[in-house]
């Protein structure tokens, strides 16, 4: 993969990691001034400049790394939404091939989901009923 379309395409990931090895090298320096000094007063501009300042860049870096895994997260949620739509349309053949194919089961249950419904309990292998799945009246009553 070129660079370039790394860059552009993960912005926010390598943002995030520069402004963490940023506010890293920061904080280093801050502690690095102060690491020689006794008094206080020649000790409080680097803890000022360099600890708020490298603690700045650290949350930013958060922020950004977090920013990047929702966006995945909506892209994935999209793609899904997608397929569905497709195959509620009867265009799933495209859909067969992809990385959300589905297996019968699942593509009977995604009909039956599009097609509305009520929610009814599933029975779990240990006895519970605590999950549930949205399933057509049609389906129950066949």
């Amino acid at each position: 993969m070129n660079p370039m379309t790394f860059l552009r395409a993960q912005w926010d990931r390598v943002g995030a990691w520069v402004c963490i090895a940023g506010g890293a090298i920061v904080l280093l320096l801050g502690w690095w001034g102060i690491s020689g000094t006794t008094s206080v007063g020649r000790q409080l501009p680097y803890i000022i400049s360099g600890g708020l300042f490298g603690v700045f860049l650290l949350g930013l870096g958060g922020l950004l790394w977090v920013s990047a895994d929702l966006r995945d997260e909506w892209r994935e949620l999209w793609s899904i939404r997608d397929a569905l739509v497709k195959i509620a349309a009867g265009q799933g053949g495209n859909v067969e091939n992809s990385a959300f194919a589905l297996t019968p089961e699942e593509h009977e249950e995604a009909a039956a989901v599009l097609a509305g419904g009520q929610l009814h309990p599933v029975s779990a292998s240990n006895g519970s009923s605590s999950s549930h799945r949205r399933r057509s009246t049609a389906v129950n009553e066949a």
